[in-house]
Order: structure tokens, then C-alpha cells, then sequence
């Protein structure tokens, strides 16, 4: 399944057409492409209330095939991804240091 991340705090869809398992391999998916994170830690699901309190959440959705992006901060490109189905809500969580 091909997927698109729009980061919450931008709004911009800042990584898109990749190829995960699901909507949460689709995050650390991304984190590989794009960097790690410099700090270890996990992705979890939330709610989308949550998503709207929370620091830097991913909204993911699925990206059917033939669909293409130039511009993730352009709009109309970032309501074209709005319009997709939604996959989850997912944040970033640290791991307790041990």
C-alpha cells in the first residue's frame, strides 16, 4: 500500500507515494527516508482530537496508484491529499530512558 503523511503542525504533506505495510510502518517508513529521529522512541496511534492537541502528529492516508505530487506545501496539492482516505493519526513517543 502506497501512503502520504501530512505533518500537523505545517500542514504540509511532507512525504508521500511510499510503499509500507500499513498506515504505521508508513511512519517509521518515512523516518527512514527522510532521517531518524535523534531521539529513540515509537509511533502510536491517536485519536483525531488528539491529533488536534498534539505537537507534530502524522495524519496518513492512502495513496491510490497513479496518484502523483510536486509540491507538498502547494493548497490545491495539499487538499488533493486531504481528500484521500484518512489511515490513522499516529505521534511520536520517546522511550523512557532506562
Amino acid at each position: 500500500m502506497r501512503y502520504a503523511i501530512i505533518e500537523t503542525n505545517s500542514g504540509y504533506v511532507w512525504w508521500w507515494g511510499g510503499d509500507a505495510e500499513d498506515a504505521l510502518g508508513a511512519c517509521y517508513a518515512a523516518d527512514d527516508e527522510v532521517g531518524p529521529r535523534p531521539v529513540a522512541g515509537h509511533y502510536e496511534e491517536i485519536s483525531a482530537h488528539e491529533a488536534r492537541t498534539t505537537e507534530g502528529a502524522y495524519d496518513v492516508r492512502e495513496v491510490p496508484d497513479g496518484f502523483d505530487l510536486t509540491d507538498g506545501t502547494d493548497r490545491y496539492e495539499i487538499a488533493r491529499v486531504e481528500a484521500l482516505p484518512r489511515a490513522g493519526f499516529f505521534r511520536f513517543v520517546e522511550d523512557d530512558a532506562a
